[in-house]
């Protein structure tokens, strides 16, 4: 019951678009960001259709099977039950930490993201201990991320403190920050470089309210 509900407000969305389209109403960054992504599951079914396609085509008893394809594709069915019952609408769920997360490809500052994701209920993504701070390097590092600079993620730095602090109130951990990094001239916020500094994906500073970048959300699971 719960997928067919996620199935039919996606169909009620991807209708909403269509008629805002057709009667010249422009789309809200949002909206543009949940377009394409829906473009992207849809390229991931035609590929399955494909797949299995050309599965049934072949002659019986002479049908093979990729081990290591349904393995995956085993795998994937129950990333997607998983995610069907926990995780938000459009939100991933990585199985190695049981973290739901979305990127969002949408430009807002620090301070601007941060109040996204608490509108959602969520917070910008933690990675506040390094197994989870190695498994989002990963995860980034291989996934289409639209020549995002950097990602806004979920630290600032505490006056009272004197020191950046996850907003779990842990400290940044030395070890995840990039070269030369902080400089503190005046950046007191942060995220995760893609194209800044090497090596990549590693911490930096930024302005909190002049910064405009792509963010992730996160919820636990």
């Amino acid at each position: 019951m719960q997928v067919n509900m996620k199935l039919f407000v996606a169909v009620v969305f991807v209708l909403h678009l269509l008629h805002s389209v057709a009667f010249g109403v422009p789309l809200l960054d949002e909206e543009k960001s949940l377009l394409g992504e829906i473009k992207a599951k849809i390229w991931l079914l035609e590929q399955l259709v494909k797949k299995r396609t050309e599965f049934c085509n072949q002659t019986p008893g002479t049908r093979t099977v990729d081990n290591n394809d349904n393995d995956n594709d085993i795998a994937l069915s129950n990333e997607t039950d998983r995610q069907d019952k926990s995780c938000p609408f459009f939100y991933d769920m990585d199985p190695v930490t049981g973290i739901c997360y979305r990127i969002y490809h949408i430009k807002r500052t620090w301070a601007e993201a941060r109040q996204f994701c608490e509108r959602l209920n969520q917070r910008l993504l933690v990675l506040d201990d390094r197994k989870k701070f190695d498994r989002f390097r990963e995860i980034l590092s291989s996934v289409p991320l639209d020549g995002s600079d950097a990602l806004q993620v979920g630290f600032k730095y505490s006056v009272m403190d004197s020191k950046f602090l996850w907003l779990t109130g842990k400290e940044v951990e030395s070890n995840t920050w990039g070269k030369n990094q902080p400089n503190l001239k005046g950046e007191m916020c942060g995220g995760i470089g893609i194209d800044w500094g090497d090596p990549p994906l590693m911490l930096h500073d930024a302005s909190c309210n002049h910064e405009r970048l792509d963010f992730i959300c996160e919820q636990e699971y």
